[in-house]
């Protein structure tokens, strides 16, 4: 059968269903987007509906020089937002208030207030306090119960710098743009696990798509750009590329480790020599976390950090492999420990948050997250640690 003409009627007819044809997709594209953003904006917060959630927050570059190195880029949120997060166990949502310079909690005055004690907490989503009221996060719980010790003989004021997702890369060029300028008397830290992510230590076993796209620069870079945008490509990579199939061997897990105390170190050294050259106290923190290789959140409450992290290295020389989440808890107990030895050595303070939520570890709503009793146990930790400190001085 011949083909139809060009400008026949059935060459028309054809560009017609074909044009149809992909108008109609497109319009169910956009539907299939405005309904993810609609359903993103009533949990996560009305800005999703413009920006989507990556420009939820701002990418900043900080200017900082520093004599070492140009501190490197760091993020916060948009400033004077009202944003949605979800109670863990009832599902209940409930609002978080961002403040004007981007950050949890109430707005903070540039300039100290007289005979205020200020403390800048550093760290990221565990700080910030992912499933957490504003009034149940740790910073705010530790600045009550500073204010409730002290019995009025000194005034604390608590600055929630936690911003999820960064890395102690981040939280050093952040504290030099954005906690050193509000003249802070206390900095706590409480970072770790966040450093476990490697682009460059892909899984021994993963699925083909994306182990394609990681293969390809170009359509890696396409497509972060596309996920980044649009909520519906976001949602799909979520479901489909969680990384619960992605397996990793022994020769694997050692290499992910090689570098991370390291860096991890480095940024924290940095922080306390410009805490000390400005006499800031600087107190670290080892950070609770679980691999989830238990599954229900009830049996941690029997299991240590140690004992799991005994689990996982069971399980790799008994089946020669273990998930992401396994892996980086094995690096992150190797961090850990680099961290109470420079502590040691530096005559840094250590608050062992580790050993603390020994006691109670199911209060880890996930990985990392805490529920308010775990907040809680924090707050008392820290307190601790800074109020004898800040008496002696004052």
């Amino acid at each position: 059968m011949a083909a139809a003409a060009p400008g026949s009627r059935e060459s028309l007819s054809f560009g017609k269903r074909a044009l149809f044809s992909l108008a109609t997709l497109l319009i169910s594209l956009v539907a299939v987007e405005l309904g993810v953003r609609v359903i993103f904006a009533l949990r996560v917060g009305p800005t999703v509906l413009l920006h989507g959630l990556k420009s939820a927050q701002l990418s900043v570059d900080s200017s900082v020089e520093h004599p070492d190195h140009r501190v490197g880029p760091y993020a916060k949120y948009t400033p004077h937002q009202l944003r949605v997060d979800r109670d863990h166990e009832s599902g209940e949502l409930f609002q978080v208030r961002i403040n004007s310079r981007g950050f949890r909690g109430e707005d903070v005055a540039p300039e100290k207030p007289p005979g205020v004690v200020r403390v800048v907490t550093l760290g990221a989503s565990s700080t910030f306090g992912y499933y957490s009221r504003d009034e149940q996060t740790y910073p705010r719980l530790l600045e009550q119960i500073l204010n409730e010790r002290s019995h009025g003989a000194l005034r604390f004021e608590v600055v929630n710098l936690g911003i999820p997702h960064s890395t102690s890369t981040n939280l050093v060029a952040l504290f030099l743009a954005e906690a050193l300028p509000l003249q802070p008397d206390v900095v706590t830290f409480y970072s770790g696990i966040n450093d476990m992510h490697d682009r460059l230590n892909p899984p021994a076993v993963t699925t083909d798509v994306r182990g394609r796209l990681k293969s390809n620069t170009a359509i890696r870079s396409s497509y972060r750009w596309i996920r980044d945008h649009l909520l519906s490509v976001q949602l799909a990579d979520g479901l489909l590329f969680s990384g619960t199939r992605d397996r990793y061997a022994k020769e694997q897990v050692a290499g992910h480790a090689v570098g991370k105390s390291e860096r991890f170190l480095a940024n924290t050294a940095l922080i306390l020599q410009e805490s000390r050259d400005r006499d800031i106290e600087f107190i670290v923190a080892t950070q609770q976390a679980q691999s989830q290789i238990l599954g229900d959140r009830q049996t941690l409450a029997g299991v240590s950090y140690s004992d799991e992290v005994a689990m996982v290295q069971a399980k790799l020389d008994r089946e020669g492999w273990v998930t992401r989440r396994e892996r980086d808890l094995v690096t992150h107990s190797v961090l850990m420990e680099e961290l109470r030895a420079w502590a040691r050595a530096e005559g840094v303070p250590l608050v062992d948050i580790v050993e603390v939520l020994d006691r109670d570890r199911d209060v880890l709503l996930s990985w990392v997250h805490l529920d308010a009793k775990g907040n809680r146990m924090i707050a008392e930790s820290f307190a601790d640690t800074i109020l004898p400190r800040i008496e002696a001085r004052w």
